[in-house]
C-alpha cells in the first residue's frame, strides 16, 4: 500500500511539473524588445556580376523610410504603422494586420507600393553607396523601407524592400545583399551604320529603270496615236 501510495504521488507531482513547463512555456516565447535602443545599423552590400566579373555598384543613393516604429504588444511586439512615414495609406492598414509570416510573403509588393509615396516623404536617412556598399546607423526598432532614390553610374537598380529591426534573431545589427538588377545593352548596330532591317537593296535600281522605260513607252504611245488622229 506504500509503494502504490508513493507511486500516486510521483506521478502526480510529474503531472503538475508538466502542466506548470505547459504554460510557462508560451510566456517564455514571447518576443520582446528594446525600445530605447537607438545604435541599430542596417548594413548593405550591393554587386552585381556581368561578363565574369564582379562590379560593385557606386554612386546611386539608397534612402530609408520609417514604416513603423516597433511598439509593445498583448503578445509581444508589433510595428505601429500609424506611427510611421506612411500613417493613412491603404498599405499601411495592411501591414498592421500582418504577422511576421504575412509580412515577409507580401514584402515585395507592399514595398513597391510604399514607394509610390516617396515623392511627398522625407526620408529619415540617406546613404550614397560607395564601392558596393551603403549603411544606416543609430536606429530604433522598428520596420523600414529602403529604396533606391538615385541613379547608380552603374546602371544599375535594386527593387524596393522593407527590414525590420531586430531580425528574427535579434540582432540589431543587420547586414544584407539585395540583388542589384541591370539591363542588358542594347546590340550596337554593324560598321556604325543603322540597323539591318532585312530588306534587300539590290533590286531598286532595277525597279527604277524599269519604270523610267515603262514612263517612256507610254509617252512614245501617246504621241503616236495622236499622230494617227491628225492624218
Amino acid at each position: 500500500m506504500k509503494n502504490r501510495a508513493a507511486k500516486q504521488k510521483i506521478a502526480f507531482m510529474l503531472l503538475t511539473l508538466m502542466l506548470s513547463v505547459t504554460f510557462i512555456m508560451p510566456v517564455c516565447a514571447v518576443r520582446t524588445v528594446d525600445l530605447d535602443r537607438n545604435d541599430g545599423t542596417i548594413r548593405l552590400e550591393m554587386v552585381f556580376y556581368g561578363t565574369g566579373e564582379e562590379h560593385p555598384m557606386s554612386g546611386g543613393e539608397m534612402s530609408l523610410y520609417l514604416v513603423g516604429p516597433a511598439a509593445a504588444g498583448d503578445t509581444g511586439y508589433f510595428f505601429d504603422t500609424e506611427k510611421g512615414r506612411f500613417a493613412g495609406t491603404e498599405e499601411a492598414e495592411v501591414i498592421l494586420g500582418l504577422d511576421s509570416e504575412g509580412l515577409a510573403e507580401q514584402n515585395a509588393a507592399l514595398s513597391l507600393k510604399l514607394s509610390q509615396y516617396i515623392h511627398d516623404i522625407d526620408a529619415n536617412q540617406v546613404a550614397v553607396i560607395e564601392d558596393g556598399e551603403a549603411g544606416f546607423a543609430s536606429l530604433k526598432a522598428g520596420l523600414y523601407l529602403i529604396v533606391m532614390t538615385k541613379e547608380d553610374d552603374t546602371g544599375a537598380t535594386i527593387t524596393p524592400f522593407m527590414m525590420s529591426l531586430p531580425d528574427a534573431n535579434d540582432n540589431y545589427d543587420i547586414y544584407a545583399r539585395p540583388k542589384p538588377e541591370i539591363e542588358p545593352p542594347a546590340p550596337e548596330p554593324p560598321d556604325g551604320g543603322l540597323p539591318q532591317t532585312g530588306q534587300l537593296w539590290w533590286p531598286v535600281p532595277i525597279l527604277v529603270s524599269a519604270g523610267l522605260l515603262l514612263i517612256a513607252a507610254g509617252s512614245l504611245l501617246r504621241r503616236h496615236s495622236d499622230d494617227l488622229k491628225y492624218e
